[in-house]
């Protein structure tokens, strides 16, 4: 085996190529990692979800049921373990109940059924308190502090030695000869820097609001949720395909929060904290995999990794050990 440095760089510094990083470090602790990214912590999309756990089909189109499952599996493990480990605290992944309900019961049952931690449908005595629905269940799963997890995987990935370079790619070509593989992670950046259009933004508006009675989080069929988080809970929301707009809707906040209040009364005298906008990097299907990519006569090794949508946070881990994988099926290669 090689004792030369294998150089990787990672394109995106959301909660997708962070954990990607950390993945890769986990694998080959001896590689040298870089992060390469213009907009970092706080000014991500991630910091922005609310960051519950609860994967569905519906949000990642076109992605086989087979792979998401797998992505799902991986992503859940790594998160629970976290969620009960001394680091839960410090990384802002903790334990939570959710209940979901529906207005009939789904032919399909829920995707997230078989990952999450505990599963339960609602009693008929339960359901009397959400008007209108018929069906609901309860699951245990996790959820995550964008605000502390982000900061907490980047002091991860720097005490192992991994870099940062703060910089606006508008191409891979500058990589070339450089690194050994690149990973793109770059969301809806990968329209501009890899010519990728079939990547689109599903914007949402969310409410946060203080809401100290709330101890454990609701969704609806509606498009109701009210996501419970240790410093504010998140109210919403929306998902507007192709909407760009990152400024506030006021129609949206009064729709929202109408909606919000008609499903549990108990938020109207609610402090609100702000109105938050981020754009979710929306793919079908979501792309990971393995391209080389050719710049004049020189080449690039490249793994894909992004168009997650709404199921950014949920599949983050999964996908990172799959791209990981892909990785080392380069390595691997060049060291034939």
């Amino acid at each position: 085996m090689s004792h030369q440095r294998q150089k990787i760089a990672v394109i995106g510094a959301g909660v997708i190529g962070l954990t990607t990083a950390v993945c890769l470090q986990d694998t080959y602790p001896s590689a040298d990692i870089t992060i390469i990214a213009d907009r970092f912590g706080t000014d991500t999309v991630s910091t922005i979800a609310a960051g519950l756990l609860r994967i569905t089909k519906t949000h990642t189109p076109g992605t086989p049921a087979d792979v998401l499952g797998r992505w799902s599996r991986d992503s859940f493990e790594f998160f629970d373990n976290l969620a009960y480990s001394a680091e839960s605290p410090h990384c802002g992944i903790a334990p939570q109940s959710v209940t979901h309900v529906f207005y009939e019961k789904p032919e399909e049952e829920p995707f997230y059924k078989n990952f999450v931690l505990g599963y339960r449908e609602l009693s008929e005595k339960e359901l009397k308190h959400f008007p209108g629905f018929k069906f609901g269940v309860n699951i245990l799963t996790t959820i995550m502090e964008g605000n502390k997890f982000l900061p907490w995987l980047t002091n991860k990935f720097k005490s192992r030695g991994g870099r940062i370079e703060v910089c606006k790619l508008s191409s891979l070509e500058p990589l070339v000869d450089k690194y050994d593989v690149a990973v793109t992670c770059c969301a809806l950046g990968a329209r501009e820097l890899l010519n990728d259009k079939s990547v689109y933004p599903v914007r949402g508006q969310v409410i946060r609001v203080e809401a100290p009675w709330l101890k454990f989080s609701f969704f609806a069929q509606n498009g109701v949720y009210i996501i419970v988080g240790k410093n504010y809970t998140t109210v919403g929301g929306v998902r507007q395909v192709n909407d760009w707009n990152l400024e506030e809707d006021p129609k949206d906040t009064e729709m929202i929060w109408k909606k919000a209040v008609e499903f549990m009364p108990s938020l109207r005298d609610a402090k609100r904290l702000g109105v938050y906008v981020g754009l979710r990097p929306a793919r079908r299907p979501v792309r990971v995999e393995k391209e080389v990519m050719n710049f004049g006569s020189k080449t690039l090794k490249v793994v894909h990794n992004y168009g997650h949508g709404a199921n950014g946070v949920g599949l983050s881990w999964g996908t990172a050990k799959h791209a990981t994988e892909l990785v080392g099926e380069f390595l691997q290669k060049s060291k034939l």
